[in-house]
C-alpha cells in the first residue's frame, strides 16, 4: 500500500508540473486542470507494472527534462535551464543508463533554440556528469545499489496485443488532436510552436525507437506528448459533449482493461 501512494504522489506530482507549466506559458492558452487530470489517468496502468518505481522517476524526470527546454524562451537565465537539463539527464542515466540515447534530444534542442554552442554544450555537460560524479564519489565509500536490470520494465511491444480497444481509441484521438493541431498551427505564439514541434518531435522519436528495437522500455514516455497533444485538442474543442463522451471513453477503457 505504501509503494502505490509513494507511486501515486510521484504521478500526481508529474502531472501537477505539466499542468503548472504549460499554462503559466501559455504553450496552451485557455486554462484547464484537463492536462494535468489526462497526465495521471494514463499514468494509473504504470502502478501494477514490473520496475514501477523506475517507470515513474524516469517519467518525472524525462517531463521535468522537456518542461525546461521549452521554457527557455520565457526566462532570462538561459544557462541554468541548460544546466538543468543536463542535470536531470543525469539523474535519469543513474536511473537507467539506457536513457542515453535521449541525451541526442538535448543536443537537438539546442540546435532548434539556437543554443548550439561551446559554452552551452559545456555547460549542459557539466549538468550531466554533475550527478554522475557525486553518486561515484558516494559509492566509493559507501556502496549503492541501482537495479539496472531494464528486461524487468516493459520487455517487448506484443504486451500492447492484449490491449487493441486501447490502442485504438488513443490511435483515433491522437489523429483527430494532430489534425487540430495542424489546422491550427498558425495561430500559436513562436515559443508554442516551437515546445509543440519538440514535443511531436519526441513522440516520434519514442515511438521508432520502440518499433526498430521492438523494446517497450521507452514506451511510458510517450504519456507525454500523449498528454498534451490530447489535451490541446480537448481544450479547444467546442462540442463539450463530445469532449466528455471521449474523456469518459477513455477513462473506461484505462479502467477495464489495465486496473
Amino acid at each position: 500500500m505504501l509503494k502505490i501512494s509513494g507511486l501515486l504522489f510521484v504521478f500526481f506530482l508529474s502531472s501537477f508540473l505539466v499542468n503548472y507549466r504549460i499554462m503559466k506559458t501559455q504553450i496552451i492558452k485557455i486554462p484547464s486542470y484537463l492536462i494535468g487530470f489526462i497526465f495521471f489517468i494514463l499514468c494509473l496502468p504504470l502502478v501494477t507494472k514490473p520496475n514501477s518505481w523506475e517507470i515513474a522517476l524516469s517519467l518525472f524526470l524525462i517531463t521535468y527534462t522537456y518542461l525546461e527546454l521549452v521554457t527557455m524562451p520565457f526566462v532570462k537565465s538561459i544557462k541554468k535551464k541548460v544546466f538543468n537539463t543536463g542535470f536531470l539527464m543525469g539523474l535519469v542515466l543513474l536511473i537507467n543508463p539506457h536513457f542515453y540515447i535521449f541525451y541526442f534530444l538535448l543536443l537537438s534542442a539546442l540546435i532548434y533554440y539556437y543554443k548550439f554552442n561551446f559554452r552551452y554544450i559545456i555547460i549542459q555537460f557539466i549538468g550531466l556528469i554533475y550527478p554522475l560524479i557525486i553518486y561515484y564519489i558516494v559509492s566509493k565509500k559507501n556502496p549503492i545499489s541501482i537495479n539496472k536490470d531494464s528486461t524487468a520494465l516493459l520487455n517487448d511491444l506484443t504486451l500492447f496485443s492484449h490491449n487493441v480497444v486501447f490502442i485504438i481509441i488513443i490511435g483515433f484521438v491522437l489523429l483527430l488532436s494532430f489534425k487540430e493541431l495542424y489546422e491550427n498551427y498558425y495561430k500559436k505564439s513562436i515559443a508554442a510552436k516551437k515546445a509543440f514541434n519538440i514535443l511531436s518531435g519526441m513522440f516520434i522519436f519514442i515511438l521508432t525507437i520502440s518499433i526498430l528495437t521492438d523494446s517497450a522500455k521507452f514506451i511510458h514516455l510517450l504519456i507525454l506528448p500523449i498528454t498534451i497533444l490530447i489535451s490541446n485538442y480537448l481544450i479547444y474543442l467546442k462540442h463539450k459533449k463530445f469532449r466528455t463522451f471521449l474523456l469518459g471513453l477513455l477513462l473506461m477503457t484505462i479502467m477495464l482493461k489495465f486496473l
